[in-house]
């Protein structure tokens, strides 16, 4: 039940920064796909092994906290929901202390998390 209500309620907040603040953002956000192109998770089961670098990005979401009056990024973390070539859902989140959270997601989840966007796995 936890992992529908967190699939179905990402918390995306969006403070409206000031522009000296693009720079830093950039660079988070360069940061964050970065780790996800760096992500890797082995099994013994193809369908289970992901890559951040040949995984299909399905659907990206941002959260940023800022500081208005400092003009500053205070937290950035980017959630992709991706596949891999068995078909498998997988969701990503970044963090700016290096350790994402990296969660393997069922069809079912998958479908209910991406509505219209969700391909069913290759037969």
């Amino acid at each position: 039940m936890i992992e529908i209500i967190f699939l179905i309620l990402p918390v995306v907040f969006a403070l409206s920064l000031k522009k000296g603040s693009d720079k830093d953002l950039s660079r988070y956000r360069e940061e964050a796909k970065e780790q996800f192109r760096a992500y890797r998770a082995k099994s013994s089961d193809a369908r289970f092994v992901f890559n951040g670098a040949d995984a299909e990005i399905v659907k990206e979401e941002e959260s940023i906290i800022g500081d208005e009056d400092d003009d500053l990024v205070v937290q950035y973390s980017l959630t992709c929901f991706a596949r891999n070539a068995a078909g498998e859902y997988f969701m990503f989140v970044s963090n700016q202390n290096g350790r994402p959270f990296f969660k393997h997601v069922s069809q079912s989840n998958a479908k209910i998390a991406l509505g219209k966007i969700h391909l069913s796995p290759p037969n």
